[in-house]
């Protein structure tokens, strides 16, 4: 017997022991789920499990295990990743999703934790999701998610400043944001933002939060008519910052209707586009699908980008042929399928719709994506 033919039994074991109910000595009693596992798949998960099922716990000698205060659905996702090594976060809603990473935390189930930092792209959620989950990065220390988050919204007004997002904003995300060189708003639109947020939030959480206002990028005209009549900033304040010159820019935001020589556009015709081709984004550049003369009903688009970079580093748009944006969802094909010739093989999916444009947006560094693309309906 050849050792690939060993390799194969072996794994064809392991996966019996994975999926086979019989191997299931197992009950979690969760909300009102019966939740079957192996016992020794648990274990081996993490440490947590390691001692509650095989320490000199309680929990050690059962077969029917209670748990209180769990969330049923993101612990049935947990078991399910422990024995099938695969989550699939598309499914999962965002209440559910931050009870996942929560839950995953709390047992220090690093696998599962940078499984889901690795799969999970922002664009395809809530602005209040993100901001919850920036918010549970900073209660769980989870510095990763917190940096994804920080990326997200970056970005989040490059095109219209909302006053009405801003102000559900945390005050630690606010602070966080406005440190960033790479928040791209303008410091006058920043500093309205921040009078809404006051408004909204109350005084007493607003103390100190203009410190870090970038007052020297304020022009004098629009610190006469906008921020001196609410005097919650003084002249001499503002004349300090100006003569020190106390903060460098923040990225510059791209006008809509701008023309710029960071956009690439890659023409399309009939929805598809194979080529050897790759294209390199710097940061803040944009590559454009354009659908021309198609008038073909769409749900799904699959995409390339060069593989080993970490997290996804790039945000994503599709537009109809009403130029209106479609929403999103976004998933990173599993890596042992999904990865081609170095690039890991992303799919969007989206509601029945007539596409005109896709585009792919480098965030915080270059990315590298390979112009194959390919749009259809399943």
């Amino acid at each position: 017997m050849s050792s690939n033919d060993s390799s194969y039994i072996g794994e064809a074991r392991i996966k019996r022991i994975r999926m086979d109910s019989e191997f299931k000595d197992l009950t979690f009693l969760v909300e009102d789920m019966e939740i079957k596992a192996n016992r020794t798949l648990m274990a081996a998960s993490c440490d947590y499990f390691k001692v509650m099922l095989y320490g000199k716990t309680n929990e050690s000698k059962m077969s029917r295990i209670k748990l209180n205060s769990t969330p049923g659905m993101a612990f049935k996702k947990v078991v399910e990743f422990v024995h099938t090594d695969e989550c699939d976060i598309e499914t999962i809603d965002e209440k559910h999703m931050l009870d996942l990473i929560s839950l995953s935390h709390e047992y220090q189930f690093s696998h599962l934790l940078n499984y889901i930092y690795d799969d999970i792209l922002l664009d395809g959620f809530s602005v209040d999701f993100c901001i919850s989950l920036f918010d549970l990065s900073i209660e769980k220390q989870l510095n990763d998610f917190k940096d994804k988050c920080l990326q997200y919204f970056d970005v989040i007004f490059n095109e219209e400043v909302e006053t009405d997002r801003f102000v559900k904003f945390s005050r630690r995300l606010v602070d966080e944001l406005m440190l960033r060189d790479s928040f791209a708003i303008s410091e006058l639109d920043l500093f309205k933002c921040l009078l809404k947020w006051i408004e909204a939030n109350g005084e007493e959480q607003s103390i100190g939060i203009f410190k870090n206002l970038r007052l020297n990028l304020i022009n004098i005209k629009d610190f006469n008519t906008h921020v001196m009549p609410t005097k919650l900033i003084s002249c001499e304040d503002y004349l300090i910052a100006l003569e020190n010159n106390t903060f460098t820019e923040r990225a510059v935001k791209q006008k809509a209707g701008a023309e710029s020589n960071s956009i690439c556009v890659k023409k399309v015709i009939n929805e598809c586009l194979v080529t050897t081709e790759t294209i390199s984004l710097n940061v803040n550049q944009s590559l454009s699908f354009h659908m021309i003369r198609s008038k073909k009903q769409m749900n799904r688009i699959h995409f390339r980008v060069a593989s080993g970079t970490g997290s996804p580093n790039f945000r994503l748009k599709v537009t109809s042929n009403h130029y209106e944006c479609i929403p999103i969802t976004v998933k990173r094909i599993a890596s042992n399928v999904g990865t081609i010739n170095g690039y890991d093989e992303y799919r969007v999916k989206f509601s029945d719709s007539t596409v005109q444009t896709f585009s792919i947006s480098a965030l915080s560094k270059p990315i590298v994506v390979h112009s194959y693309f390919v749009c259809s309906q399943k």
